[in-house]
């Protein structure tokens, strides 16, 4: 079932007494008072709006929300994750909800809402049967100190849950977007002209904080990845405890076992067997050789491949370069397999990728590796993206969406998707009729809903401007803060100066040459112009005031 309409009475005070439209073939509308919910079509819904030509209609329904910053959007995300996902989560919130299925039958949710009275609903479900209609995807490139829980029905792939739940992020993302691209290609998907495509890994070791630079510099490309290796491990097994200096002496001996052609055993090695370490469950010396020598397995892995060639050290740049996708696959799962996934010594980095170009190839890995493409958790997914746009030039922002959908219904024809974003891009909803979209404001510091917006039904096929001015809240115009005080300064400019002082005449006339908007430009070099003519006036009018006074002066020797 997809949600259509939801009435949040109250959202841990920060959402009250608010309705939400989702762009459904109905507009509901709740009389408080009475306590009636009333619903009439929708005259200008489309129905299969967002199925592709040639494409499984796969996604439902689209909604957008938007809003200056601090109006609630992440607020609204949060109880939609919330509500659609986790039983108990919302106990104590005040809502209910009303759901549609293919059919088009109307079903409602309460939750401690006092009995809304309608003539609609099918059905009315309890807790338990709600939860079950439904599944949650959650997206999200977004870092920052926010902390997203694990969710019952939810599928988490935002950047903070991620770094929080993955032993290493760096190769575990690297894998997720090999899956993907190795997909794609094998099913030579139309996304393959689309999505940016990798052809290089570099594998970089870790800082060595705690070694001395100089030391540092003396190692070879596998001893620094060793080292690294080491130190990951230390870090792993301490948590926040201060490595000693015994150990980092174990580090040392065992670098002379891995690399420096060392014949005997580790545990043979002179002076190994007097390091003290604690006396805590798994730090013993015999866990720390177990380790080590998977350790000295991976450095002679990379030490048989790239004499073969498959592998290119550049020491100079203190990487290694694999360029070759089986390869890369095949090594980040031997990294994985001798880490065992619970301690990192490398970082990954794709080579030729740009920040927005990674997080567009990351923005559809991550939902490839998350949701099975014989997906039955649930009769419908609602998928949840905050700033789709994060990262991404204008040009891809303009595409993305059609993308995503695109992109949903060649992988999952069987899924019904509900995709709900935030987006400050007038791109992302200039791709949107207005119905699929909820501003949001904030009054006196309370998030409000402008259900009653005319304005919105505008923004399919819209102009970017009159979106950007209209549905994200700009105030005084579209022009940066900075260039409206550099005009307007110019302004007081023009009005003051005198003709005679050329060079700030001549800066003047450079400033207004480089204004964009034509408009202002000419109006501003109109002023200019009318000004300089009027100072010429003055001081013709001024050289005969001072004729006239010189004459009377000298009675009339001066002829004009």
């Amino acid at each position: 079932m997809k949600l259509v309409y939801v009435w949040i009475e109250n959202y841990d005070q920060l959402i009250k007494q608010q309705g939400f439209n989702f762009g459904s073939e109905y507009i509901f509308t709740y009389d408080q008072k009475k306590k009636i919910l009333y619903k009439e079509k929708n005259p200008i819904y489309i129905q299969n709006f967002f199925k592709l030509e040639g494409k499984a209609n796969s996604i439902k329904q689209v909604t957008a929300i938007v809003g200056r910053n601090g109006a609630g959007k992440t607020t609204l995300l949060q109880f939609l994750r919330y509500a659609s996902s986790d039983l108990f989560k919302f106990k104590d919130s005040v809502y209910f909800e009303i759901l549609m299925d293919s059919n088009g039958d109307l079903y409602m949710y309460q939750n401690l809402m006092p009995e809304v009275s309608t003539d609609f609903v099918s059905l009315k479900l309890n807790r338990k049967k709600r939860f079950t209609l439904s599944s949650v995807g959650y997206l999200s490139t977004v870092l920052d100190r926010r902390q997203y829980e694990r969710l019952q029905r939810e599928k988490n792939m935002s950047t903070n849950y991620l770094l929080k739940t993955e032993h290493n992020f760096e190769s575990e993302k690297v894998k997720r977007d090999l899956n993907f691209i190795q997909s794609i290609e094998l099913s030579k998907s139309q996304l393959m002209d689309k999505i940016p495509i990798p052809s290089a890994v570099e594998v970089r070791p870790v800082e060595l904080y705690e070694l001395d630079s100089e030391v540092i510099e003396s190692f070879t490309y596998e001893e620094k990845i060793a080292q690294g290796m080491l130190l990951g491990y230390l870090k792993k097994k301490k948590a926040n405890e201060t490595i000693s200096s015994d150990e980092l002496l174990l580090v040392n001996k065992f670098l002379d076992y891995a690399i420096r052609s060392e014949k005997r055993p580790l545990e043979k090695l002179d002076g190994i067997q007097e390091i003290e370490l604690p006396k805590k469950p798994h730090f013993s010396l015999e866990h720390y050789i177990t380790s080590f020598k998977r350790i000295k397995q991976f450095i002679k892995y990379i030490q048989k491949y790239t004499d073969k060639g498959y592998f290119h050290i550049d020491y100079y740049r203190n990487v290694m370069v694999i360029d070759k996708h089986i390869l890369m696959k095949s090594f980040i799962s031997k990294y994985m397999n001798f880490t065992k996934g619970q301690y990192s010594g490398v970082y990954f980095h794709w080579a030729n990728l740009s920040t927005g170009e990674e997080t567009m190839l990351d923005i559809f890995a991550r939902i490839f590796n998350s949701i099975s493409r014989n997906e039955k958790s649930a009769p419908i997914m609602m998928m949840i993206i905050d700033e789709l746009e994060n990262n991404l030039h204008p040009q891809w922002q303009k595409g993305i969406l059609k993308e995503l959908i695109s992109f949903f219904s060649e992988f999952y024809p069987n899924l019904q998707i509900q995709l709900v974003i935030t987006s400050h891009s007038p791109f992302l909803l200039s791709d949107l009729p207005g119905y699929s979209t909820i501003l949001l404001n904030k009054k006196d510091g309370a998030i409000i809903h402008n259900e009653q917006n005319e304005i919105i039904k505008s923004t399919f096929a819209g102009n970017i401007h009159t979106i950007l001015k209209d549905s994200f809240f700009l105030e005084d115009g579209l022009m940066g803060e900075f260039a409206k005080e550099k005009v307007n300064a110019l302004y007081r400019e023009i009005i003051t100066v005198d003709r005679n002082q050329k060079m700030e005449v001549d800066e003047i006339s450079k400033m207004i040459q480089i204004i964009g908007e034509p408009v202002i430009r000419v109006k501003l070099q109109q002023l200019l112009d009318e000004h300089l003519q009027l100072n010429l006036h003055d001081e013709i009018s001024q050289l005969k005031q001072k004729i006239a006074k010189l004459e009377a002066q000298q009675g009339g020797q001066f002829d004009d």
